[in-house]
């Protein structure tokens, strides 16, 4: 989720069963403030981030499977509730998050042969993909593999986060609001 949806720690972790939207294999992550979430300097607004990466089949599964056995556990369907259940008990969700932000550094080092690596850097490497897509940047070599794989989603995310496929200035605006940003200027230092 982190990496789908650039989200921070703090948003994933802290996400409520109701944040996830899925109406027609649309998904949608609603950002909000509640009790397991503070956004960082969201003065109590909220926004929705798109899906803008195709979802692998595993990843389709595990979320299936996950909202299946999470649904036997709520007590009231219509209340908000947390995504994660060990967020409910909050004397026993500090000790449950710094475990899962373990296991998850883990899993991602593992997977990616870096042990320099942590969850936040799912967020950029979303933000680098989403950025290459909006502004259509010509990249070196290196990086020819990259766009070229994400030649067919390029189109879908410029409509889902500009509502067009055509150049235009708001590219980096655009960005900005699918990571969550005030403003352009935060882009280019992260």
């Amino acid at each position: 989720l982190m990496y789908r949806f650039a989200l921070r720690e703090s948003d994933a972790f802290g996400l409520a069963y109701q944040d996830w939207i899925d109406i027609d294999n649309q998904i949608w992550v609603l950002k909000r403030d509640h009790r397991w979430r503070k956004l960082k300097g969201s003065n109590g607004h909220r926004y929705i981030v798109p899906c803008v990466f195709e979802l692998s089949d595993t990843e389709k599964t595990v979320i299936r499977d996950w909202f299946d056995q999470r649904r036997l556990t709520l007590e009231d369907s219509s209340s908000l509730e947390p995504f994660f259940e060990a967020m409910k008990d909050e004397t026993q969700s500090r000790p449950h998050l710094a475990r899962l932000k373990r296991i998850v550094t883990q899993a991602l080092r593992q997977a990616c042969a870096n042990p320099l690596l942590s969850p936040h850097s799912l967020r950029h490497a979303a933000a680098n993909r989403v950025a290459l897509a909006l502004t259509q940047a010509q990249v070196s070599q290196g990086w020819s593999t990259l766009t070229r794989a994400d030649t067919p989603y390029r189109a879908a995310m410029r409509r889902s986060l500009l509502v067009r496929e055509a150049p235009t200035r708001r590219a980096l605006w655009a960005c900005a609001g699918f990571m969550g940003h005030a403003g352009v200027r935060t882009l280019p230092r992260s």
